[in-house]
């Protein structure tokens, strides 16, 4: 029986991976939304689903089955009883305004087919609409400031930050911006009541109502006995601690969490848009924040004897590296070949933000040339994709992938 969830390695073959192809959430941003909703322009989106299925295409050409966050949800809300809880929660997540008609809105969504149910959660609910199936006076009540009832969700295609699977179990996490919080509600829904799931017994190792923000983005398996958690401007310290402990004192082959603390930066994040595994020995980083021969340090949490966990502080990253991942040596590929103007640009447009989908093998964005020259340089094979659109959302292949299964060496 092939497992649901499997995934014990940055790098090791991809055979099943989750995707949400961009749909009218990415067209209702405005220029007066579209920073509150994380966005630094607004997308085209003929242009975006464009690129995207050629990266599908590319992922599926390489023998990796894709499926489709659209699909797992429509199976999900199959359940009318699940559909009907979930919207009490996702409504409540929302966070409507003193006077919004919640109930309407709540009828209304349930009045669609499961299909469109799915696609309006995403695409979210603008206050014209709500003429539609409303008191018109209440619409003009609450005026026209906001645009919308329910906002869109057009962060939902970078779908590794809302949930991670980490070896056979999941990390369903808690998103630290307000505007992608509902995602979470999501894959804990998913996890919860798609049939699939529900024939398994998933460890899980976070939820999205824990107290502390932690993302994907942050959440790098390096082996099957090592996690690397980045502490960022979106996943914060005691995230990372909760997410430790759950994991090494439960049943599973993770004995360490390396701990790496970078800026809180708009432009970083996350770790992997500055530091990301692409072999068994090669890392793409960032170089004005990492280095060979920097005495770079982290924390890392330790499986203790019986039900607990033991911190070591102040432990020099590569030495943690070489150790964990058996080696005498790795090595630190710089994005934008470490030039003072190429690095940050393109580390900007997700140059080490790269899928890896086999030893050595990355999908790259084809706008990062210098970074794909210094991988091709190092022996690594680089397959392109245009991102000419998909980039306006500042996440690159990997934020807009979720293993779901990986092989075992």
């Amino acid at each position: 029986m092939k497992p649901l969830l499997q995934v014990f390695s940055e790098v090791a073959p991809l055979k099943k991976v989750l995707l949400k192809r961009p749909g009218l959430e990415s067209i209702h941003l405005t220029p007066q939304t579209m920073h509150r909703l994380l966005f630094d322009a607004v997308p085209f989106l003929e242009g975006m689903q464009s690129e995207h299925d050629i990266f599908a295409d590319t992922l599926k050409n390489e023998g990796i089955e894709v499926v489709y966050l659209d699909d797992l949800l429509i199976e999900t809300f199959k359940n009318q009883k699940v559909k009907e809880k979930f919207l009490q929660d996702f409504v409540k997540e929302s966070k409507l305004k003193l006077g919004s008609p919640k109930q309407e809105i709540i009828q209304y969504l349930l009045s669609l087919s499961d299909a469109d149910f799915v696609w309006k959660i995403a695409a979210g609910i603008p206050k014209t609409e709500v003429r539609k199936f409303s008191n018109a006076d209440l619409y003009k009540m609450m005026g026209d400031r906001q645009p919308f009832y329910l906002d869109p969700l057009p962060s939902l295609y970078f779908t590794r930050d809302p949930a991670s699977v980490i070896g056979n179990g999941l990390s369903v996490n808690r998103m630290y911006e307000n505007a992608r919080t509902r995602e979470s509600l999501l894959f804990e829904y998913i996890a919860n009541y798609h049939p699939d799931f529900q024939q398994c017994d998933i460890q899980k190792y976070y939820g999205p109502l824990g107290a502390h923000p932690l993302e994907g983005g942050d959440q790098l398996v390096l082996n099957e006995e090592t996690v690397l958690v980045g502490v960022s401007e979106r996943t914060k310290r005691k995230g990372v601690e909760q997410f430790a402990e759950a994991l090494l004192t439960s049943a599973n082959t993770f004995q360490k969490v390396v701990v790496m603390e970078i800026p809180e930066k708009r432009a970083y994040v996350h770790i992997d848009t500055v530091f990301t595994m692409i072999d068994y020995d090669k890392f793409v980083v960032y170089p004005e924040l990492f280095n060979e021969t920097k005495d770079m340090k982290v924390d890392v949490i330790e499986r203790h004897e019986g039900d607990s966990t033991h911190c070591h502080k102040g432990v020099n990253l590569i030495k943690v590296l070489k150790e964990s991942l058996k080696l005498d040596r790795i090595s630190f590929l710089p994005c934008g070949k470490g030039d003072v103007i190429a690095s940050p640009r393109e580390q900007w447009n997700g140059a080490t933000n790269v899928l890896t989908i086999a030893p050595g093998v990355v999908v790259a964005y084809d706008r990062n040339e210098h970074t794909n020259k210094v991988l091709k340089d190092n022996g690594l094979t680089v397959i392109e994709i245009p991102s000419s659109e998909l980039a306006r959302g500042r996440g690159g292949p990997r934020c807009m992938s979720k293993p779901l299964v990986r092989e075992i060496k």
